[in-house]
């Protein structure tokens, strides 16, 4: 995650840097909302300064986020791990004076609605597990954002909870069953 942190740092700091401009596809709701220019000028400026091969799909107003769809053949690069590159990307998002207090979410192809569910697949079939073996599952270390899915998911399933064990970046999941 530290890593993916450190990539993403390192292309905001080249964006502050004047390149060649070479032209970028975007399509967006025509709005007039000046949150769309705003993300849109961040977004073009990203990308090409990454020098990575993503173009800009769309950018929609989904309640009070805006969500950013990214493709292209870099696209795993944008991506990373699980998901971290896009949010440390994310993360960084909101540290950038222009985009201060707009929630904006990167995603590509539904990648986040994928993992969701990929998440939410692992809790029921580890919560079965517990359920049919009496014994606790210790799950491996997962960014906020998807213990949080994994806590949810496991709050619906009778006998059973959850716990958040560590620190940072290594904290984890176990799934206990609830003592009668």
């Amino acid at each position: 995650m530290i890593f993916y942190l450190l990539i993403a740092v390192c292309f905001l700091f080249t964006l502050c840097k004047k390149e060649e401009n070479r032209k970028v596809e975007i399509e967006s709701e025509n709005s007039n909302d000046p949150n769309f220019d705003r993300i849109r000028s961040f977004m073009k400026e990203f990308i090409v300064n990454s020098k990575l091969s993503l173009k800009i799909v769309n950018i929609s107003k989904e309640g009070e986020r805006y969500v950013v769809n990214v493709d292209g053949k870099d696209i795993r690069y944008l991506i990373g791990e699980k998901g971290s590159s896009l949010n440390a990307i994310e993360y960084l998002l909101t540290s950038v004076k222009t985009l201060k207090n707009i929630k904006v979410v990167i995603d590509s192809n539904n990648y986040k609605d994928k993992r969701e569910e990929a998440l939410r697949e692992l809790a029921r079939k580890k919560g079965k597990k517990v359920l049919d073996s009496g014994r606790n599952v210790k799950l491996n270390p997962m960014s906020a954002r998807e213990r949080k899915i994994i806590h949810e998911e496991i709050s619906f399933i009778k006998g059973l909870k959850t716990e958040s064990v560590g620190e940072e970046p290594k904290r984890y999941l176990v799934i206990k069953r609830i003592k009668d």
